[in-house]
């Protein structure tokens, strides 16, 4: 189920410049994540009593009959 009111984008990056034959797995892995913003350097940190709530809101919805 979608949420309708989330705003989505879409950005066309750049091809990535890979050297298969010269560059390691982790190199090659790690410029990907950074492409596609999953690197843990973009994680962000959320304080402990955002995240109680967070899971407060998840039990919610894990009973709720929508």
């Amino acid at each position: 189920k979608f949420d309708r009111n989330a705003i989505q984008s879409m950005e066309i990056k750049e091809p990535l410049k890979i050297d298969y034959e010269n560059e390691s797995v982790e190199s090659i892995v790690e410029k990907i994540e950074y492409a596609i913003e999953q690197h843990s350097s973009f994680l962000k940190v959320i304080s402990k009593e955002d995240l109680v709530e967070y899971e407060k809101m998840n039990k919610l919805r894990k009973w709720s009959k929508n």
